[in-house]
This record gives structure tokens, C-alpha cells and sequence, in this order.
């Protein structure tokens, strides 16, 4: 559910706290991966022996005689590992994000798998119980290259530089990293959590399947199974209203961000452009004066570019309208999942809560409403 229920997070707007992001790798710092020296923005290595082990088991029938035989089967065991550095970017049409995947639960491609050496069953050791290696051994390669598709869950926080964020494991959240898209992750880890309720309640009614007991333990796992899915359905509905909430915070922010930071920077351009056309004006009186006066005027005023300046306010103001469509993106995610959630079971039989209010707006943000307008960059810059 989590993978399901939290929106969609743009590279370029990415917020502190729990992120879903979606984008492709690209490189940080390309290495050659162990086995195969193919360069890869990030890659894993392992080596694994071969174990033959061998146990006796000890069976009793009907009558109480014993009865002893030995069994054996063969695994594989960690023997070392190595890897690439654990820092990578993953980037989308609106810009990039550092991931430390040090600690990531990683899902990459195998692209080279392959088991090596021949096996001497009991090598070195006498026939019984007991493990020995058999002369195996298995070399694995997971890779990722840049333009590999990549789903990132986890926790963004500041970065020791203070000025980025850097995705990693230090939250509380899990933190997956695969190429697999978030509806087949979705998928798998449902398949999963069905099996394990099926274990949870089946185990116990088999056990006291046609026994006195069964009268008593299939309704009481009948009443549990109703509390637990009907508070993981309210939780569901929780974190969907934070989520949505923490959305509608994410474009305030922008908003105050863009009303205070692009007049700021209109006012510094229209300053330089105003230094360099009086510059202009005493370079010209100093060409009619003579060299020396040239010279003078040099060494007073240094070079003005008031392009870059202009080119710094039209960055920033692209770079704010970015974060702020992001935020309304994410915003609309957050609304129409918690819609989804309250009009599907077990969800729908708890949206009276929605109703009341306590899962606020239910609206999704229209594009071009007044105060979403861009600012009038010509209009700040003549009245700077």
C-alpha cells in the first residue's frame, strides 16, 4: 500500500521527508563493475561457494521404532562481495536527484550470472553428516547503466553540503531502489501480503478443523481479521490525508518562494543594467577625452555583463515554475488516491469520515488560476 498510495514525486521538487520517484540513472561516477570490467554508473558483485550439507534425520513410525537415514542437499554460501560507489543520480524531464544507496534495498539487472568449477560431492571429508564445499562457485553481476528505467522509495534529507537534498536510508522508511515499475512492485508485494494473511488465519482453522476448538477459533479469527483490516483501511485514509496535506504545503512554499525571490531578482537586473548603461556612457566620454582617461576608467570599472543577469532571473523563474507544477502534480496524485481509496472496499466504508471533513479538500488544483499566474518579469524589471 505504500508503494501504491504515495504520489509521485518530480526530480526537480523532491521535499524532505518520504519521496516516490521515477526516472531513468545517470552516471555519477562510472566504475568498471569485478567480473565482466564493463563500466556502469553503479554495480555489485558476489562470489558464492557451493556447500554440500548432509544431515541424519530420525523418523518414528506407528509403532514407535526408529528408523535413520542421512539427506543431503547443496547451497550456495556468501563468500565476499564488492561494489561500485554508492552514490547515483536519477533524473526526469524536470532535473536529477542524488541517491546513497548504501543501505537500499536495490533491485537491479543480473546481466551476468554464472556458476563455475565442478562439483566433487565429499571433497576432503569422509561420507556423514556434516558441510563441506564441493568445488563450485557461483560469480553474480547486478548492474545499472545510465538510461536504465529506475523506481526509488525513500526518505530525501539534506545534504552534508546544506544545498541539496540526497536520498538514503537514515529515515524510518524503507528505501528500495529497482527497475521495476511501482505497479508491478505493487503487485508483487499484494501477492505477498495475501499469502502471509492466508498462513495468518488458514494455519489455525487447519489445525482445528473438525475439532471441538473450531467453534470458538473460527469466529475469533473472523472478528480479528475484521479489526485489522478495518484499522489498516483507516491508516490507509490517514496517510493519504498527510500526504495530501504535506502536497498542499509543498506549493505554498513555491509560491512564497517565487513572490519573494523573482522581484528580488528583477531588481538586481534592472541595477546592473542601469550600472552598465551609465559604464557605456562614460566609456564613450572617456574615448573622446584621450587613452589615458581610457585607461583610468578601466581599472575602475570592471567589466559588467547584464546578460547574465537576465539570464540568472529567467533560470530561476523556469526553475520555480518547475517546482511549482511539480507541486501541483504531486498535490493531484495525493487527491485523486485518496479519492480512489474512499471509493473502492474496504476504503468506501469508511468515506463518511472523508465527508466530515477530515480528510480536507477533495478538489484538484485547475491549471491557471489567478494567483498561479507567472509573475510579469517585464513589468518587475521596469518598475525595479
Amino acid at each position: 500500500m505504500r508503494v501504491a498510495d504515495t504520489p509521485r514525486s518530480r526530480c526537480a521538487a523532491v521535499f524532505v521527508g518520504f519521496n516516490n520517484v521515477q526516472g531513468t540513472v545517470a552516471d555519477h561516477t562510472p566504475t568498471a563493475a569485478h567480473y565482466t570490467g564493463t563500466v556502469a554508473a553503479w554495480w555489485r558483485a558476489t562470489l558464492e561457494h557451493e556447500w554440500e550439507v548432509t544431515r541424519e534425520v530420525v523418523t518414528r513410525d506407528s509403532k514407535g521404532n526408529e528408523s535413520r537415514r542421512l539427506e543431503t542437499h547443496y547451497e550456495f554460501r556468501l563468500v565476499d562481495s564488492w561494489g561500485s560507489q554508492p552514490l547515483l543520480w536519477v533524473a526526469d524531464e524536470t532535473g536529477r536527484v542524488l541517491l546513497d544507496v548504501t543501505q537500499a534495498n536495490v533491485t537491479a539487472p543480473l546481466p551476468y550470472s554464472e556458476v563455475l568449477g565442478i562439483r566433487l560431492p565429499g571433497i576432503g571429508f569422509v561420507t556423514g553428516p556434516g558441510s563441506r564445499p564441493t568445488g563450485r562457485w557461483w560469480e553474480k553481476e547486478w548492474r545499472f547503466h545510465q538510461g536504465d528505467p529506475a523506481f526509488c522509495l525513500g526518505y530525501a534529507r539534506v545534504a552534508a553540503d546544506g544545498t541539496s537534498l540526497v536520498i538514503d536510508s537514515k529515515g524510518d522508511d524503507e528505501f528500495l531502489l529497482t527497475v521495476q515499475p511501482p505497479a508491478v512492485v505493487a503487485r508483487n508485494r499484494r501477492i505477498g501480503t495475501w499469502l502471509l494473511m492466508l498462513l495468518a488465519f488458514g494455519v489455525p482453522a487447519a489445525l482445528t478443523w473438525g475439532t471441538t476448538q473450531m467453534a470458538i477459533v473460527l469466529p475469533a479469527l473472523a472478528v480479528a481479521a475484521l479489526v485489522w483490516g478495518t484499522g489498516i483501511a483507516y491508516n490507509r485514509l490517514v496517510r493519504l490525508k498527510e500526504s495530501q496535506q504535506r502536497a498542499w504545503s509543498l506549493i505554498d512554499v513555491q509560491l512564497q518562494r517565487r513572490a519573494t525571490l523573482i522581484p528580488q531578482l528583477a531588481s538586481v537586473a534592472s541595477g546592473y543594467a542601469a550600472h552598465e548603461a551609465a559604464l557605456q556612457e562614460a566609456v564613450t566620454s572617456a574615448r573622446a577625452t584621450g587613452p589615458a582617461a581610457w585607461v583610468a576608467l578601466r581599472e575602475a570599472y570592471p567589466q559588467l555583463k547584464a546578460d547574465t543577469v537576465f539570464a540568472k532571473v529567467a533560470d530561476e523563474l523556469i526553475a520555480t515554475e518547475t517546482q511549482i507544477a511539480a507541486a501541483r502534480e504531486y498535490f493531484n496524485d495525493a487527491v485523486t488516491t485518496l479519492r480512489d481509496r474512499t471509493q473502492s472496499f474496504p476504503g468506501m466504508l469508511l468515506v463518511g469520515l472523508a465527508r466530515s471533513g477530515r480528510f480536507g479538500s477533495m478538489e484538484l488544483i485547475a491549471a491557471g488560476s489567478e494567483e498561479r499566474l507567472v509573475p510579469d518579469l517585464q513589468r518587475l524589471l521596469r518598475s525595479a
